[in-house]
């Protein structure tokens, strides 16, 4: 029943993720990307009067491989791939929820590497320069394993839907 409690007064809030990516144009259509991202989720939980944060920091490296398609000067990219998560780290702030405090974890209770992601992006890209282009590409990272150690009586996931922005410079462009 806590478990329950818990899960129905936690909401995700705003969230961050900042990164680099190097991608290989393999031929006309297909490219295969490799990168790093730092990524800040965020949840709150409240109850009785009372709010818990917690903030999830990961550090992933996304393989990636995709299909372009360039019509006039636009560029439509579908990505897929891994990301495999290299650190993961959990603070939690504000845990004063008495008089249930059980079922809030603690830090420890949680993984630090986390495994691996699935993602799916889809890339829009416009030349803003010769070998300047910017870009918006939404994305979905799902998380299928529990991110939370075995020893503990509950799971955890965490899944990403987001919009990434940004510029691609093209080191090779001819």
């Amino acid at each position: 029943v806590t478990l329950l409690v818990k899960n129905e007064n936690a909401k995700m809030h705003f969230s961050y993720s900042i990164g680099a990516r190097l991608q290989y144009n393999i031929n006309e259509h297909f490219i295969a990307g490799i990168g790093v991202y730092y990524a800040w989720a965020n949840d709150k939980i409240t109850s009785f009067s009372n709010t818990a944060t917690s903030h999830y920091k990961t550090l992933d490296v996304p393989l990636l491989v995709g299909y372009s398609i360039k019509k006039n000067k636009y560029a439509l990219a579908i990505n897929a791939g891994i990301t495999i998560n290299l650190n993961a780290v959990r603070k939690s702030e504000g845990f004063d929820m008495l008089p249930y405090p059980h079922y809030f974890q603690t830090d420890d209770a949680y993984k630090r590497n986390a495994g691996i992601s699935y993602y799916g992006s889809i890339n829009v890209s416009i030349p803003a320069g010769e070998k300047l282009n910017l870009f918006a590409e939404p994305y979905f990272k799902y998380h299928p394993s529990n991110i939370v150690n075995s020893m503990e009586p509950f799971k955890q996931t965490i899944n990403t839907l987001g919009v990434s922005f940004g510029f691609r410079y093209d080191l090779y462009k001819k």
